[in-house]
């Protein structure tokens, strides 16, 4: 199953196409990293992400800088994620039903926020506006 995957809250440093790229060991194979003319301006480093879905979801990513010993952790949140069980994190079920975790051994250990909009919703645009801009009647030039 490939999903669009936002690394939350990086320095701007970090947000680069580079770094995205590296993630692939934490997250999954990585298809694509998105950006505009080569610069991720956004708030978020997005990719788009190839998920086992035998695999638990990450909930965070690490990286140590280098020179340094400190380990630097960063939320993630998928974007269009389908029902994955609380428990054991594995998309497809709830912790309800089918986790192979017995029920007394349950704990919530998967936050129920993992899920966030669509990156095109999020910035308050449709789809076509982000694609290829905005256009009034009559109009050569878009908007944006």
């Amino acid at each position: 199953m490939t999903i669009w995957v936002q690394v939350r809250d990086l320095p701007f440093v970090l947000k680069t196409k580079s770094i995205g790229w590296s993630l692939e060991d934490q997250l999954g194979e990585v298809l694509e990293v998105s950006h505009r003319n080569h610069v991720i301006v956004e708030k978020y480093l997005r990719m788009r992400v190839k998920l086992l879905l035998h695999e638990p979801l990450k909930t965070s990513v690490e990286f140590t800088p280098l020179g340094s010993s400190k380990i630097l952790k960063f939320d993630v949140k998928y974007e269009k994620l389908p029902l994955y069980c609380e428990c054991c994190g594995i998309v497809g079920h709830t912790s309800e039903r089918f986790c192979k975790i017995p029920s007394e051994k349950r704990v919530v250990c998967f936050p129920r926020n993992l899920s966030v909009e669509p990156y095109w919703k999020s910035q308050g645009a449709s789809r076509r506006g982000l694609l290829f801009g905005n256009y009034s009647r009559g109009d050569k030039n878009p908007t944006t």
